[in-house]
């Protein structure tokens, strides 16, 4: 074996380690990208998921309560669940709703059309 015969061995060598490793490193982002692709028609559309964090931060308010503990120089937050007087509503406000169904009509439409 030449000396620049084995230069290029050592050459490819080095370059499928580093292309193994970077695939190793990589492909772990790669696969939760798809996966994340894969949720993306079933995730609420931006309008929607807007109105319920409001509704959502609104009912925790309403459900909890925070105590302001000083002891010497630090501040503890206690929050505690007060379950009595919580009033649940089981309807949603019109435009939440009217959001929902054009969204599952929407994930329907495309489903049948997906099976056709």
């Amino acid at each position: 074996m030449t000396k620049k015969m084995k230069l290029g061995i050592m050459a490819a060598v080095s370059a499928a380690l580093l292309l193994g490793g970077a695939m190793l490193y990589f492909k772990d982002d790669i696969a939760q990208e798809i996966a994340e692709n894969d949720l993306e028609p079933f995730r609420p559309i931006t309008v929607s998921q807007g109105t319920l964090d409001e509704i959502t931060s609104d009912l925790i308010a309403e459900t909890t309560t925070k105590n302001t503990i000083k002891t010497d120089s630090t501040e503890t937050i206690v929050t505690a669940e007060i379950p009595q007087n919580t009033a649940v509503s089981d309807t949603l406000p019109g435009d939440v709703r009217q959001s929902l169904i054009e969204s599952a009509q929407a994930l329907y439409s495309s489903v049948i059309l997906r099976k056709k």
